[in-house]
């Protein structure tokens, strides 16, 4: 009884005196006297003059009785001070039973954005601390459990009461949080904590308290949905409307769980922000001493373009020369490849910060509230060259005449600069023992015929990710190669041969040109613009046609060289001649993890010009690198992610040595490589709170030491800090009762603010009763006499 009370009045013992409204009553029953009733003739006039007024009488006794009873009752609530909880208070605070309360403080990376009220995860912590307090005030008896985003399987802390000793003990806890950089998945988050609920024995009512700066990208099911590497805590179905991170606590709700939702947004007031979202090298194999496309994205997450921006590169530790952005447009997205090189053989890593203006006004109006997104990092393992393997279906004594020799020129020419290719020549014989498994690029130039055990390797090899190019010739024979290669669109040829033909005499320079060719695919982007007249130059007097149409087959055999039931991929034509029927020159497709690339003429001059004319040579190049087999470049891990990296115990001791990121101010770890579940070695390393470059020091068997790298980045979608609005939220809860507090200054003071009293509205209007009694009263008497 008393703890409802207490819900409403400050003094619930003082509702005691309400009982005093007895008082009145009692007198007025004591005061009706009886007395010996005496016949006299004389009064029976006066009689019947008081049973005429006596109803009047009783209903004017009866006011007056009431008036002197809520006079009683209205001084005795006026001594026990009500009180009531208005706006933001009631909503946040709740009321009634013994309720189970429990915070989610929201401490991604998101959360670390500055404005210019302070730093967001400051003004959720702030909000967390005044909310604390008002609970103990009000709610003492009430248990209460603090959760972060970052690890919500674990409170920080879990209270039974919220007494004063224990609210210290949370607020020193509090005391000490930081933001961390990771990502926020609030699906995880809600979800772990909805288990929490539904796992405990006791069925009290609950609130949960949500501080957080719900970011649209996290927040919306949509989106939610649809990101990042782990799955949340529970199946999301997205039919449901209220699907999203909420729909764990609207499942217990529908469960019949007494369920209370309060949403508190601290959220930057104009969130605006600019971040590295990629950085990733383009070229399949990366040469040592060769330059190698690395493809970076910066992202505009302000509501004003940006200017003055630069980009600043480096490799390891060597800073290259800034590159200028130029404009970066409202929410947008700015692409640039650069060009680095890397100096030596091995582990190494890019890493691409973001710099600010240099100018004080072009600074002044820049918007960047979360720092930590500025840079970003990709480690990579550097080779001596793309292994290329040659074979050469026409050698000659004579350079010229040979079939390969302008071909090889071209991957590896001579002079000081390194092409990047490390090319190796052998005879069609030599094909069916030559070992593939370490090539990166196997050329077919004018072959003869391949043995079905050489044709089988080459199938094996382009579905393992090896890249194959075939070069035309009088020495095909295009029935065997239809037969072995590509039979009937099941093999990594990309098109079926159908006949060599030639151009008239009586055509201009009796040979064709190219018609058409695709300025967006890598082979051709350097060729476009004024660079394309490079190109008008290639004459063609002999090709070998091919039907580019898809194969009649939908299913792949199953066979060693492909996966079952695999879907054959389309050819597609990347360059045409001028002849009659546009015939194809240059043909691509891809073939389990590899791609086949046809040119449907010679690699030498017999039947083009081609390997005179100054295209050739960047053609032949790009050719390579594109199909080129992907090397096992190192994944780029996110903060929290465990590192694993393979350790070849052959070659390396057990133990690594870690350097976190730092620069050296940390001392290294020493850590034991562990045997995987399939029997290989891994490194395992689990501290990632931090992002940047790891470096693991490994020891060779021979007492050699060997550096390797892991670049750890933030999760870029952390960069963008739009915040959900109050009724986008409010739909993905469906049903669950939400309360949405954005005005933070609604409560910004003391427990005390969270209740309004009215004892002096009370009294004021106990005073007017007694009043109006006073008066009623004498009028009353007064009509009586």
């Amino acid at each position: 009884m008393f703890n409802w009370l207490s819900t409403w009045l400050l003094h619930p013992f003082m509702a005691i005196g309400a009982a005093a409204v007895a008082s009145p009553i009692l007198i007025h029953l004591l005061s009706r006297r009886r007395f010996r009733r005496v016949k006299w003739p004389a009064m029976e006039f006066l009689l019947a003059a008081h049973t005429k007024n006596r109803r009047r009488v009783q209903i004017e006794q009866l006011i007056l009785l009431a008036l002197r009873c809520l006079a009683i009752v209205l001084l005795a609530l006026a001594l026990a001070r009500p009180f009531v909880r208005p706006g933001v208070a009631a909503a946040i605070l709740g009321g009634g039973a013994r309720t189970e309360r429990v915070m989610l403080l929201d401490d991604s990376l998101s959360m670390t954005c500055a404005d210019g009220d302070g730093a967001v995860f400051e003004r959720g912590v702030d909000a967390v601390r005044r909310l604390t307090r008002w609970i103990g005030a009000e709610a003492e008896r009430d248990s209460l459990s603090l959760y972060l985003f970052s690890n919500p399987s674990q409170p920080v802390i879990t209270l039974a009461n919220c007494d004063d000793a224990a609210l210290q003990r949370l607020l020193d806890r509090l005391a000490a949080l930081r933001p961390t950089q990771r990502t926020g998945r609030p699906a995880r988050a809600v979800g772990e904590v909805a288990n929490m609920l539904r796992a405990r024995p006791t069925q009290a009512a609950a609130s949960v308290y949500i501080v957080s700066d719900f970011q649209r990208a996290e927040w919306l099911p949509d989106v939610e949905t649809a990101r990042t590497n782990e799955p949340p805590a529970r199946p999301v179905d997205p039919d449901r409307e209220e699907a999203g991170p909420l729909a764990p606590l609207v499942d217990l709700a529908d469960a019949g769980r007494s369920l209370r939702l309060v949403l508190i947004d601290v959220s930057a007031a104009s969130p605006g922000n600019m971040a590295v979202t990629d950085v990733r090298p383009l070229s399949p194999q990366i040469a040592a001493g060769v330059p190698t496309r690395v493809a970076v994205e910066v992202a505009n997450f302000s509501g004003a373009d940006q200017s003055g921006l630069e980009l600043a590169v480096s490799v390891a530790d060597q800073m290259l020369p800034p590159v200028p952005l130029g404009t970066l447009r409202s929410g947008g997205v700015t692409r640039e490849t650069l060009e680095v090189t890397f100096p030596r053989v091995g582990a190494d890593y890019v890493r691409v910060a973001l710099n600010l203006p240099t100018t004080q006004d072009q600074r002044a109006a820049a918007v960047n509230g979360v720092t930590l997104d500025d840079q970003r990092a990709a480690a990579c393992r550097v080779l001596e060259g793309v292994r290329v393997l040659v074979i050469n279906g026409d050698p000659n004594p004579d350079s010229f005449r040979d079939e390969a020799f302008l071909l090889t020129t071209a991957l590896r020419p001579e002079g000081r600069a390194f092409s990047g290719n490390d090319v190796r020549v052998v005879d069609e014989a030599e094909l069916d023992t030559a070992d593939l498994s370490d090539v990166h690029v196997v050329a077919l130039a004018n072959v003869f015929r391949l043995t079905p055990t050489s044709a089988q390797s080459l199938r094996r090899y382009v579905a393992a990710g090896g890249g194959l190019l075939i070069f035309s010739g009088d020495q095909v024979d295009i029935a065997h190669y239809n037969e072995l290669l590509y039979s009937d669109g099941e093999g990594p040829l990309p098109a079926a041969m159908i006949e060599a033909r030639s151009a008239p005499d009586d055509r201009l320079g009796g040979a064709y040109g190219l018609d058409q060719w695709d300025e967006s695919h890598a082979l051709f982007r350097s060729f476009s613009g004024p660079a394309a007249e490079l190109l008008r130059g290639i004459r063609v007097t002999r090709f070998i046609a091919a039907q580019t149409e898809p194969p009649a087959a939908t299913t792949v055999a199953t066979t060693s060289s492909a996966p079952a039931n695999t879907q054959p991929a389309a050819p597609t034509v990347l360059a045409r001649l001028n002849d009659p029927d546009r015939s194809p020159l240059v043909i691509e497709r891809a073939f389990g993890e590899g791609r086949a690339l046809f040119v449907a003429t010679t690699a030498d001059l017999d039947w083009t010009n081609w390997p005179r004319d100054p295209s050739y040579l960047p053609f032949v190049l790009e050719l390579t690198s594109y199909a080129a087999r992907r090397s096992e470049q190192i994944a780029s891990f996110g903060v929290g992610d465990v590192i694993r990296l393979p350790l070849d115990p052959n070659r390396f001791a057990p133990r690594v040595a870690v350097q976190s990121p730092g620069g050296g101010l940390e001392a290294a770890v020493q850590i034991e490589a562990r045997v995987s579940p399939d029997g290989g070695t891994l490194i395992e390393w689990e501290e990632t709170e931090q992002s940047g470059v790891y470096a693991f020091d490994l020891t060779t068997l021979g007492g050699e030491t060997l550096r390797q790298f892991a670049a750890v980045n933030v999760d870029p979608r952390e960069a963008d800090l739009t915040p959900a609005g109050r009724d986008e939220l409010k739909r993905t809860a469906g049903k669950l009762p939400v309360e949405y507090v954005r005005d933070l200054a609604a409560f910004a003071g003391d427990s005390s603010d969270s209740r309004r009293e009215m004892w002096w509205p009370l009294l004021i209007l106990a005073a007017g009763v007694l009043m109006l009694e006073h008066a009623l009263a004498w009028r009353f008497g007064a009509r009586t006499a």
